[in-house]
């Protein structure tokens, strides 16, 4: 017999969103969980039994080895916090380990700034760079001879100012770096009222990337 699970609405906890585009505006990240900031949220979650988050991470310009992490606590009075614990169980040993995740950039999903363009990219389409870094067109905002590419699949590193081709008669120059996306989902099981949440970025060396998150809260 399976389990049916009461879902609530999404509700966006870090950044915001306009419902009728459905594009999200991300807030962005610290070095550090900044509890009274923009990037952590309290949430309510009454009797639920289950939260998912789905997070948006942004790193920043030329930013390549970066982390997000994301604390979960929980409170009966909103006002005393503790860590939710993970439990893992091998050969009867039970390990409690505090409910913190880290999740490592992808540089394989990102967005491309390009110029001078001389022919229109087509999506579906294997972008080359000068260098040899290839990647999938999922999409192209096109402005004439400037626009920005999606790109995922993504091999090597493409080089600012170099020659861009796709697989077709697209052409351009590289204007920049990629800038990274990451998205990822997180299930937590809750058992409080409130809970609050929090992000931070490690590894960064110039720039600080952005991040928004949406909470879904399920009940048995």
């Amino acid at each position: 017999m399976s389990l049916n699970y009461e879902i609530q609405d999404p509700s966006v906890i870090v950044g915001t969103k306009n419902v009728s585009t459905n594009i999200f505006t991300a807030v962005t990240l610290k070095n550090y969980y900044d509890f009274d900031g923009t990037a952590s949220k309290i949430l309510e979650t009454g009797e639920g039994s289950k939260i998912e988050l789905d997070c948006i991470y942004t790193a920043g310009a030329g930013e390549t080895a970066n982390s997000v992490q994301v604390i979960m606590e929980s409170s009966s009075d909103r006002t005393n916090w503790y860590r939710l614990l993970n439990e893992t169980v091998t050969d009867g040993t039970s390990t409690l380990t505090d409910r913190e995740f880290t999740h490592v950039q992808s540089t394989t999903y990102g967005t491309l700034a390009y110029d001078a363009q001389s022919a229109n990219f087509v999506v579906g389409l294997l972008a080359t760079g000068a260098g040899g870094a290839t990647g999938i067109i999922e999409s192209d905002t096109d402005a004439g001879t400037t626009g920005t590419l999606v790109l995922s699949n993504i091999t090597g590193a493409f080089i600012s100012d170099e020659a861009i081709t796709d697989s077709g008669t697209g052409a351009a120059v590289v204007n920049g770096v990629l800038t990274s996306v990451t998205r990822f989902s997180l299930p937590i099981d809750i058992s409080n009222i409130y809970h609050r949440i929090s992000v931070k970025e490690t590894g960064v060396v110039t720039n600080y990337g952005t991040i928004s998150v949406e909470a879904v809260v399920c009940g048995v």
